[in-house]
């Protein structure tokens, strides 16, 4: 066990603190911290019955998360604290001065190590699983910590609210087969009816989602744009493409400060999924392997892509799925990968800054002579022309 904990405090870079149930430290693994040791066997002592044979979260300020994890011998696993956001300094001082006596111990005020909220909840388990044999899933440990905190009829009682305030006023929301229209004509990549449904005019309006006027719009896109994405896929377009394509397009929504500018932005972002859309489509039946074969090659672009490996992934015979490949598609899975990582090259040029060479080693090009070569035979242009003709950032040419 030993070395299990130091194996996992060395994952979270954080401490894991072994206490006693009275909160006198027995043991750390990983880099000492103690200072909010009181403070989180206090709060879990308080509340343990609400958290029974689950792990108790705590939280020391926004973004920093404890989790308590108690042993069949009543001791203790403090695990943490980490912070769930990254490249920022958290500052512990209104939480020294509330909850720790007033102390200003200069060593406290350390930046807490940043951990993606799924490692740490994974790792909570797996110390949780050592410790009592119970096997318990992310969801489990979201939930129920979130259920000590929210309690469902709060969420009952502010459907409730928006429903009553939307019926007085007589202010339903925006008809649902608009939104059915809308998106049924990004599936079918059907310009014209997608044209038409964001023109029509009705007597609701949109869904009240924030009372922050500029988080309003954001959060209207991010939705606009996730069900965009949903039903790109429907129309043929690969799914982690889609999700790729949602991820970059919220980040960007996330930085402007112009309501025109977001709502003009989520228009451009739908239709480029009916694009996509159209890109697509083809007058065959999709057949499940070669869809597959294409998923498997687009998650891989960045790596070199042997047909034998994507054979073993998707459970199909090589020479067969080479055949059924070219047959369907009208073209060989080899010069397909070489398509796409053209196509990510070409993205990557106009885009990025990253060097020519950074780019070839990048897809798994041997060399950069044969990258420009096979980027030549697709463009009719070196690399470094396409990147003069077309490129947003010309620093690296």
């Amino acid at each position: 066990m030993e070395y299990n904990m130091n194996m996992y405090a060395k994952l979270l870079h954080a401490s894991i603190s072994r206490v006693s149930y009275e909160g006198n430290l027995v043991k750390t693994y990983g880099n000492p911290t103690d200072f909010h040791i009181t403070y989180v066997v206090k709060k879990y002592r308080e509340e343990k019955e609400d958290m029974e044979n689950y792990p108790y979260l705590v939280n020391l300020c926004p973004g920093v998360t404890t989790a308590v994890v108690e042993d069949s011998e009543k001791e203790l696993y403090l695990i943490g604290p980490v912070s769930f956001e990254e490249y920022k300094q958290v500052n512990l001082k209104k939480f020294i001065m509330q909850e720790c006596s007033g102390q200003e111990d200069t060593s406290v005020f350390q930046k807490i190590p940043y951990c993606s909220r799924d490692r740490f909840g994974t790792t909570v388990l797996l110390v949780h699983h050592m410790l009592t044999g119970a096997e318990l899933s992310l969801e489990d440990l979201w939930r129920r910590n979130g259920e000590k905190v929210n309690k469902n009829h709060i969420h009952e009682r502010q459907v409730g609210s928006v429903l009553f305030e939307r019926m007085e006023f007589e202010n339903p929301h925006n008809p649902y087969d608009q939104e059915v229209r809308e998106l049924n004509s990004i599936r079918n990549g059907d310009l014209e009816s997608f044209q038409k449904s964001i023109r029509e005019t009705y007597s609701g309006s949109e869904g009240r989602l924030s009372e922050n006027q500029i988080r309003q719009e954001k959060n209207i896109a991010i939705c606009v744009i996730t069900l965009a994405s949903r039903a790109a896929i429907e129309g043929g377009v690969l799914p982690e493409m889609a999700f790729s394509m949602v991820d970059a397009y919220i980040m960007q929504v996330e930085k402007m400060s112009d309501i025109v500018e977001i709502r003009s932005f989520m228009r451009k972002a739908e239709q480029t999924f009916l694009e996509r859309v159209q890109e697509n489509k083809k007058p065959k039946v999709k057949n499940k392997l070669v869809e597959d074969t294409k998923n498997f090659i687009f998650q891989h672009l960045h790596s070199k892509i042997e047909i034998g490996n994507i054979g073993n992934e998707i459970g199909a015979n090589t020479t067969y799925l080479s055949e059924l490949f070219h047959k369907t598609e009208g073209i060989t899975i080899q010069k397909y990968i070489q398509r796409e990582k053209i196509k990510l090259a070409k993205n990557m040029l106009q885009y990025s800054e990253y060097k020519t060479e950074d780019i070839a080693n990048y897809l798994g090009f041997c060399s950069q002579s044969y990258f420009g070569k096979v980027f030549r035979e697709y463009e009719n242009l070196t690399p470094n022309q396409f990147r003069q003709k077309y490129g947003k950032n010309t620093r690296n040419k």
